[in-house]
């Protein structure tokens, strides 16, 4: 499953409006940094803005659309559980987005080692594992 979502970022610099937007990759994301700081869109977010939207980082015009509000749209996968109208609860898709690499990872071990194929049918064999990778860390 792809996990992904748009951001776009509208503002006024020097009399012109300025609308850039950047398919976020929210597994390419969370892969390279699992764990984010609370609250805070992630800086990747705005420099992939600022690079779709050919905006230089070093610009008073990236000054300018740091400071304007990011609207969120177009979520696919798990990111569509964590928008609430046009705001990204990145909080939220961490927490969804581990679960799911834990669940893949005891899943993989169920079917590797027991020929489990489906892990959500065999709810206490899941926790049981989803508990011991847990302890494991």
């Amino acid at each position: 499953m792809t996990n992904s979502i748009t951001a776009t970022i509208k503002f006024s610099f020097k009399g012109e409006t300025f609308s850039p937007s950047a398919r976020i990759d929210l597994d390419e994301l969370f892969a390279s940094k699992p764990i984010l700081e609370p609250g805070v869109i992630p800086q990747y977010v705005y420099n992939m803005i600022a690079k779709n939207g050919e905006i230089d980082g070093y610009s008073y015009a990236y000054e300018v659309m740091l400071a304007s509000e990011v609207v969120f749209s177009e979520p696919t996968g798990l990111a569509g559980e964590c928008l609430q109208g046009n705001k990204f609860d990145f909080e939220c898709f961490q927490q969804r987005w581990l679960y799911q690499q834990k669940l893949e990872t005891v899943q993989d071990i169920a079917l590797r080692h027991l020929k489990v194929e489906d892990i959500e049918q065999q709810l206490e064999l899941r926790d049981a594992l989803l508990e011991a990778l847990e302890k494991s860390i």
